[in-house]
Formats: C-alpha cells, sequence, structure tokens
C-alpha cells in the first residue's frame, strides 16, 4: 500500500485527538441536591449514568471515525491493482473487529447480569475477523507482484511493442492501423518521466533494445513499417520481458500496440509462464483495432500444375472470403503476354508487358461467406514464364489481400519416353496421351516417343534427360543398367510409370531382375506373385480407390459420373511386399484391388515420381488379357482418365514451385546449356535491379519480403524471361478479434490493464504507477459514519434535555 499524502495523515491523527479532549473536558458534573427519599433515584441515577457514559463513548467513537475516514480520503490512500481487494478485506475485517469489540465492550457494560451468549457471539465474530484481517494482510505484503506506488514522476524502464503485422494496414477513418499506433506511441514518450529508458520494438524476430534518448526512440518509430514476416505477438513479447529483466529501474513496463486480431496471436502456449517469471512488470494493451471490420480477401491461387503444356487448357481456381457486411463486384484475373524488352528501367521505373489475356467473373456475396473463383483460359499462350494476378476491387479498408498474384510456365508439348517388348502394342497409352486427331492439327499435349526395349541399353542419361516422363509397359526383365539409368532419370526431376505384366514372370515366377538392389531405387515395393481372380462373377476383382486427396485419384472424387470399376474386371495381377530398406513413408497406395491388395502404388526417387501399376494396359484382342481395363470402349472411361491424370502427374514431377509464400526461398533449375549463367532481378519494389548468379545448376533467390512478381531477366542468343510470384500466407489478413477472457486465460486474470484511447491509458497508469485509491470506500464510510452521527447526537442530547426538564420538575 501507499499514501499519496503522508502530511495529511499525521494532521488527521491530531485532528482525532480534538474530539476526545473534547469529550473529557465537557463530561457533565453532578449536582449535589437534597432530596429526603433518594433510594430509587439513586438506582435510577446510576442506571441513566451508565447510558449516558456508553452513548457518550459512542458518539465518540463515531466522529473519531468520521475524522479518521475523512483523512484518510485525504491521505490518498491506495494499493496495487492486484492487491486492491485484498486490501478491500482486510479493511473490512478491521472495521468488523472495531464493531465486534464496540459490542462486546457494550455488552458487559450495559447488561446486568451480562448476557454471556452475545459475548460468545461477539468473541467469536472479533476472533474471526482478526484472524482474517491478520492472514490476508501477511499474504499480500508477501505477494511479489506488489508494484512500486506513490511517485508518479519516477522514472521507468519500457518497452513499447508495435504489431507491424500486415493487418495494420487496415484504413479506418482515413488512418491506417499503423499509423495510429505510431501516433499514440509518439504521445506515449510525450508522457514518460525524464531519465527513462525506453525501447521501441517490433515483432520483426530481432532483439529489442534501449534507445539512447527519447529523441532516438522517435527516430526508431518513424522507420517501423509492416513486416510481412511479421513474428507471433508472444513470441516477441517474450524478448521484451528478457530485456526489461536487465534494466535498471526498478519500475518496468511494457505496452503492447496492437490491431488485437487473433492471428498475431500465435504460439501462446508459452506466454503465461514468461509472464509469471517476470511478476513485476506491468504490461498495458493498447487496441487501436476496428471493432467490426469489413474486408474481401482473394484465396490462395490453384491450378493442376504451375507448368504445363501449351496446348492444355489452363484452369485456375481461387475464392473471395468475405468477413463483416459483404458486397459484390466483378473478379478480374489478368495474364501478361511476355515482352522480350521487358522488363526494362526507364526514368527511374521498372516497366513491365502491358498486353494481358483477361477473363472476369461477376461475384455475388449477397448470402455466402466464401465465393468461389473459376477462369479458364483456352487461349493458346506462347511458351515461356507468364506474370498474372486475380483482382478483386472490394473498397474495404484493407486493399492488401485484394490482389493475388501468380506465375505459369508454358511449353510446348510435354515429351513423353514408351518403352515396350517387340510384342507388346502401346496402341492405347498412345492414344489416351496424343490422339490422332490432335497430332494432325499440332496440337498435342504429350509427344510420345515409342521405342523397343532392348535400345534402352543405348540410351545414355543425355538422351533421356529431354523426356519429361517414360513408361515402361509389360517389361521383361532390366539390366542393372536399365534400372540406374531410371533411377538417375528420376531423381533429377523425371517421372516413371512401369505397368508389370506377363513379361515380367520367369518359370512362373517373377524374375530376378525385378527384385535387384538396382530395381529397388526405381521400384516402391517388391513384386511377389501372380494373383487370379475367382471365375465366378460376385468374387470378381476391381480397382477401388483408396486415396481421394492425391491428384490422380481426385477426379474421380469429384466426378459427376459413377465410376463403375466393378464393370473392368481384372483377371491378373502382381502382388507386392514393401522392403524393409525402402522408405514406408514416402509409399502411397492411391488405388488398390478389390482383394485388398496394392494396385497402384507411387513414391518419390529424389525429385521425381514413380508409380507401378501391377497389372498391364492389355490389348482387348488377346484371348488370355489380364484385365478388361479397355475391353469395352462405352465402359473404359475410367481406366482412361486415369491414365491420363498419371501422365498429368508424371511430368509435372521434376516442376519448380513458381508460386510461394513470403518468407520462403525461390529455387529455379538452371542448366547451363539451356539458361545463362547471370540473371537481374526485377522486385516489387520498382528499384534497380539485382545481379544473382546461378550456382551449381540452381538460382536461388531468399529475399523476397513484399507481395508480387520477381522477374529475372537473362542473355544467351536471345533474351531469356523467368520469374516466380510472392504472396501472402493464406488467412494472413483475417481481422478476426480475439476477446479478453482470451487475454486472461494466456497472461493470467487481472493480469494486464486493457485501453483503447489516451483516457483509458492515463487512468490505467494512474491505477498501477500510484495504486487504486480507496477514495471512494472512504467517502462513502464518511458518509455513513455522518448519518449515525447526526442521528445519535439528535437522539442524545435531546434525551439528555428530556431527562433534566423531569429531574427540575420532580425537584
Amino acid at each position: 500500500m501507499a499514501l499519496a499524502n503522508g502530511i495529511v495523515l499525521a494532521v488527521g491523527a491530531l485532528l482525532i485527538s480534538v474530539p476526545i479532549i473534547l469529550h473529557l473536558l465537557m463530561q457533565p458534573k453532578p449536582r449535589r441536591i437534597i432530596f429526603p427519599a433518594l433510594r430509587f433515584v439513586r438506582q435510577r441515577q446510576q442506571s441513566n449514568r451508565r447510558q449516558l457514559q456508553m452513548r457518550h463513548w459512542l458518539l465518540l467513537m463515531l466522529r473519531c471515525l468520521l475524522i479518521a475516514a475523512a483523512v484518510l480520503a485525504l491521505a490518498g490512500v491506495s494499493a496495487a491493482s492486484a492487491a486492491f481487494n485484498s486490501w478491500s478485506i482486510v479493511g473490512a475485517a478491521i472495521f468488523i473487529a472495531l464493531l465486534a469489540s464496540t459490542l462486546l465492550i457494550a455488552t458487559f457494560w450495559w447488561t446486568q447480569p451480562v448476557n454471556k451468549g452475545l459475548v460468545v457471539l461477539f468473541g467469536l465474530l472479533l476472533a474471526v475477523s482478526l484472524i482474517v484481517a491478520t492472514a490476508i494482510g501477511f499474504q499480500t505484503l508477501r505477494n511479489p507482484t506488489h508494484q512500486v506506488l506513490g511517485n508518479r514522476i519516477a522514472p521507468v524502464s519500457t518497452v513499447i511493442l508495435v504489431d507491424t503485422s500486415p493487418r495494420m494496414q487496415f484504413i479506418f477513418e482515413n488512418q491506417s492501423r499503423l499509423d495510429k499506433a505510431r501516433e499514440m506511441c509518439q504521445w506515449l514518450l510525450e508522457q514518460f518521466p525524464k531519465d527513462s529508458q525506453v525501447s521501441i520494438a517490433a515483432p520483426d524476430g530481432s532483439e529489442p533494445f534501449f534507445s539512447v534518448d527519447l529523441s532516438a526512440a522517435e527516430k526508431r518509430l518513424e522507420t517501423l513499417a509492416t513486416d510481412f514476416a511479421a513474428a507471433p505477438l508472444p513470441r516477441a513479447i517474450g524478448a521484451a520481458l528478457k530485456l526489461l529483466s536487465e534494466s535498471a529501474h526498478e519500475r518496468r513496463e511494457i505496452y503492447i500496440v496492437t490491431d488485437m486480431t487473433a492471428r498475431s496471436w500465435r504460439e501462446t502456449s508459452s506466454l503465461k509462464s514468461a509472464i509469471e517469471e517476470y511478476p513485476n512488470v506491468t504490461i498495458y494493451l493498447i487496441d487501436i483495432g476496428v471493432e467490426r471490420p469489413r474486408n474481401a480477401a482473394i484465396g490462395s491461387i490453384r491450378f493442376s500444375s504451375e507448368v504445363i503444356s501449351q496446348t492444355s487448357t489452363l484452369e485456375i481456381n481461387s475464392d473471395i472470403r468475405f468477413q463483416g457486411e459483404a458486397t459484390g463486384g466483378v473478379a478480374t484475373l489478368a495474364i501478361e503476354l511476355p515482352d522480350p524488352s521487358r522488363p526494362v528501367r526507364a526514368d527511374g521505373k521498372t516497366l513491365v508487358p502491358d498486353q494481358y489475356i483477361t477473363r472476369q467473373q461477376i461475384v455475388d456475396a449477397s448470402a455466402e461467406s466464401r465465393t468461389p473463383l473459376r477462369f479458364v483460359i483456352d487461349d493458346r499462350l506462347p511458351p515461356g514464364t507468364h506474370h498474372g494476378w486475380i483482382e478483386f476491387q472490394s473498397g474495404d479498408g484493407l486493399s492488401l489481400d485484394d490482389r493475388r498474384y501468380f506465375t505459369i510456365s508454358m511449353r510446348k508439348a510435354w515429351q513423353v519416353l514408351v518403352v515396350v517388348p517387340r510384342d507388346v502394342v502401346p496402341d492405347n497409352l498412345i492414344e489416351i496421351l496424343s490422339p490422332y486427331s490432335f497430332r494432325e492439327a499440332g496440337t498435342q499435349e504429350f509427344d510420345c516417343t515409342v521405342i523397343e526395349q532392348a535400345q534402352m541399353n543405348r540410351l545414355s542419361e543425355q538422351d533421356i534427360k529431354q523426356f519429361q516422363a517414360v513408361y515402361l509397359l509389360d517389361p521383361k526383365p532390366l539390366t542393372d543398367g536399365n534400372w540406374n539409368l531410371l533411377a538417375n532419370f528420376a531423381e533429377q526431376g523425371g517421372g516413371v510409370a512401369v505397368f508389370l505384366g506377363r513379361n515380367a514372370a520367369q518359370d512362373g515366377m517373377i524374375a530376378s531382375s525385378f527384385t535387384s538392389a538396382s530395381a529397388r531405387r526405381v521400384l516402391p515395393g517388391v513384386p511377389t506373385e501372380i494373383f487370379r481372380a475367382p471365375t465366378s462373377d460376385t468374387d470378381s476383382v476391381f480397382l477401388v480407390r483408396n486415396s481421394s486427396t492425391h491428384p490422380m485419384a481426385n477426379p474421380f472424387v469429384q466426378s459427376a459420373f459413377t465410376v463403375r470399376w466393378d464393370k473392368l474386371p481384372i483377371h491378373q495381377h502382381w502382388g507386392m511386399r514393401v522392403d524393409d530398406e525402402q522408405d514406408t513413408a514416402a509409399i502411397d497406395v492411391i488405388f488398390r484391388f478389390s482383394n485388398q491388395r496394392p494396385a497402384v502404388v507411387e513414391w518419390s526417387v529424389g525429385a521425381g515420381r514413380v508409380v507401378l501399376v501391377l497389372t498391364p494396359i492389355t490389348e482387348p484382342n488377346l484371348d488370355s488379357r489380364w484385365n478388361d481395363l479397355f475391353y469395352d470402349l462405352e465402359l473404359c472411361w475410367p481406366a482412361f482418365l486415369l491414365v491420363k491424370e498419371m501422365a498429368n502427374y508424371l511430368v509435372a514431377a521434376g516442376t519448380v514451385r513458381l508460386n510461394l509464400t513470403l518468407g520462403e526461398h525461390a529455387v529455379l533449375d538452371n542448366d547451363r546449356a539451356t539458361y545463362p549463367e547471370e540473371y537481374r532481378v526485377f522486385t516489387p519494389r520498382d528499384e534497380e535491379p539485382l545481379r544473382i548468379s546461378a550456382n551449381q545448376g540452381q538460382v536461388i533467390y531468399r529475399f523476397a519480403d513484399l507481395p508480387g512478381h520477381y522477374r529475372l531477366k537473362g542473355a544467351m542468343e536471345e533474351v531469356v524471361l523467368r520469374g516466380f510470384s510472392f504472396n501472402i500466407e493464406d488467412g494472413e489478413t483475417d481481422l478476426t478479434r480475439i476477446d479478453r477472457q482470451q487475454l486472461d486465460d494466456w497472461f493470467g486474470e487481472n493480469r494486464i490493464q486493457l485501453a483503447r484511447d489516451q483516457n483509458e491509458i492515463e487512468r490505467e497508469q494512474g491505477v498501477m504507477r500510484m495504486g487504486r485509491e480507496f477514495y471512494p470506500i472512504f467517502v462513502s464510510l464518511m458518509a455513513v459514519l455522518l448519518a449515525l452521527e447526526l442521528v445519535m447526537s439528535n437522539r442524545f442530547y435531546q434525551q439528555s434535555t428530556g431527562g433534566i426538564s423531569e429531574s427540575r420538575n420532580s425537584i
């Protein structure tokens, strides 16, 4: 506890003596009256005298208490906010003890004979109240969370932590939340006492430090900007607490200036323990957010692949997520058409291509909180890197998430190598991947090259590198060199598909080539034996989808038609077991046979992918066919779709990521036979381009700090344009606010002081620095005591006057 005016308390102690002295001086003196029969009069006189004395003492006590309450109110008695309730209970217990002791004395004085029941009751009340006051008072004094009170101008050590997340760009009343934070912090700096230590901190991952003086703190405040890679606030609070623990002043404070969005409060698991470790630090939470924000945000963009064939139809999907009152509008997609002369710097600005392919979609947000977006681009885009964006003009307070950027790479038809033994006909696969009509028109998506299996021995790694995928259709045993060639091809990003059939058997068992160490570098499992389906229709074997999330299985989840795999029976198939030395976590069974054995299995090999199908694509004219996947052309569309999706999946195996989230590193393969060794990088900052070099066949960019397009420009015989896009993390602009209950769970109950404006900050500062005053309680007590004193004094003097009159009349 603390006193604002100790002198007032000392003067008050002297004032309390005034009614005591007056009481002693003005005691009525008995007058001697001679009267014949005095026996009954003397008894009545003694009784009246005890009553008069008791009333005098009660009136004296009330007047002393009234003066004491006034003195304590003027003295500014206060307590730390956390201990205020405890001291209030102590004061109430002392008051009850005083009342109980008064009643106990009155019982002994007034009642004849003494009422033992009242004595026991008032005695117990006195004992209990004294025990409660002593216990709670002792516990409160030992509590380490009490603050230094009573000196408002004492210097402080303080950290002002400013939330610099992207959400602080939200504009309300023509002012961004970050500008509002700067304004509030500037006012705070002006309030700190002289010689205070001040640190302006941000959740940027750096260690906070105390500025040399307040002017240096102001300059640091001016440099604060939105940080797209801002760390969660709890992590920054821990660093601030650590800094304050080493500060020079006994009074320590943290001011957290934030918009109170829940997104800023990730990683709160260790927050409460960190707060409890530093109980003497006062925490102020300044809310500069908007109670009911309105915002529309474009979600992440989804493609079938970021690198697609020039002849493929490009489908781009996203959504718009509304928060608060939703309004409709028009969403626009734009894709730049490459211009070899751009990007280029001219007159201090970066000029980019200005020719676009655009699509628009009307957005009706009257009833939904999330509206899907779907754009289909069937224009034949030229080969190369294309940058684009989706934009929605929402007119809300946060424009940052109204545009989302993307980058795609268009290339000519995918090059696919099909390897078949002499007795296997690949027509089914060729017609699926590269239909004859498309080949005639030159619009095929896949360009298939067919070779006999024996020719694999003449292939070099350089020869196979020109292909994006390799298919082995019902292969015969391969040499170790063949397997190693395929393994190296997959490790460097290629896709490999192996369809096992009759040619893999040797004397009715799996050929040793498919179980060798070289084969295990390629295959996701070890083939075991041939399983034959029962002849009855009720026990037929067919394909069953085992995954709903794999890209090869997705079309069958979303298909508008009923997939009747049971109409495409499997007569024979190979079994498979996983070798103990293989990484089972990298193996994914996409389809099973209805007898629960694996059918289509995929796993990752280096940067590439391998798909093993344990039954071949059998030709329908064979009497001893292994399956009926393509036997009936009217029913075979699921098998057709599966093979097509497998091809799309495999050719994208080695593609790099062109669309990233801020904080990630962009990596592009850079074959020096195809690409230059050095590039200039044009960033969204509209500044002079940086120069970066390709090391070890890769271009690595680690410096993206703004959402937008990052354009790479190099030169060989012609200009080479490449690039990638960065966006903020999906949900980063979610403006959902936290409530007070969550704060109490994280910080501890009543551990933080919450304020929204300067007046509330000043009030909370006064409470925490000077303590919560008992002034309202003492004033209320004064009113009660004054009323009691008036009632008792009026009644006392009235009865005293009446008694004298009666005595005189009697005389």
